[in-house]
């Protein structure tokens, strides 16, 4: 994710990636930052989504928290759950608390 011509994480900024993934099921996000030029970078994640538009699969993680340094493991979102596509595909206004969607069913995975 690291982009050499601007910044990937401003504060208060959206992002996107893309992400090629060989599983079809996520359990989790795990995130780790690799310092570039400087070890002084601090990075706090609030929310990610994953969504994959070829299957209309949308995870999203809370995490609410720091993300330190490259370690094993990562760190992982504190709440962790699959999202209806609709929520990905339009999302919440950005000031929206992200933990007010409803949870699709287990059985539904």
């Amino acid at each position: 994710m690291q982009s050499s011509y601007r910044n990937d994480f401003e504060r208060g900024e959206r992002s996107h990636f893309k992400v090629m993934l060989k599983q079809d099921d996520i359990v989790n996000i795990g995130l780790f930052w690799w310092p570039g030029f400087t070890l002084n970078e601090e990075w706090c994640a609030d929310w990610e989504l994953l969504l994959n538009s070829n299957r209309d699969k949308c995870y999203e993680g809370i995490f609410h928290r720091w993300i330190l340094h490259y370690k094993d493991p990562p760190i992982y979102a504190l709440k962790f759950h699959r999202l209806a596509f609709a929520d990905c595909v339009n999302p919440a206004p950005e000031g929206a608390q992200r933990f007010h969607f409803i949870r699709l069913l287990d059985e539904d995975r």
